[in-house]
């Protein structure tokens, strides 16, 4: 994750994340693997968002609006294998600001 996320709200309105952990990890032929990761919006399908997996697959976007639904796309830029998506996607909010940050930097030594 780019922390230009920090451009987004961190306001009430603006505390919820996607996390790409246990089994929504990135993979690709089966292992976790760095790739691109777009997060839509379902309403416009317009692109919101856009990260880079760690090289463990996890990924992080924070500073979303919890009452939104986002399609999220992760590509292979290798082109070796489809893009996998998951649709409406609520936000989780039961982890503050720094709890996210502390998540991110917990997979930084994976």
């Amino acid at each position: 994750m780019l922390f230009d996320k920090w451009l987004f709200g961190t306001d009430a309105e603006h505390t919820g994340y996607i996390a790409g952990c246990e089994d929504g990890i990135v993979t690709a032929g089966g292992e976790p693997a760095g790739r691109e990761v777009c997060l839509l919006s379902t309403d416009t399908l317009s692109v919101q968002y856009v990260t880079q997996s760690l090289q463990n697959g996890h990924y992080l976007f924070m500073g979303l609006d919890p009452n939104r639904e986002y399609l999220l796309i992760a590509r292979d830029c290798l082109k070796q294998y489809e893009p996998i998506a998951y649709d409406y996607i609520k936000p989780a909010n039961d982890k503050t600001v720094a709890e996210q940050v502390e998540l991110w930097n917990s997979w930084q030594a994976e």
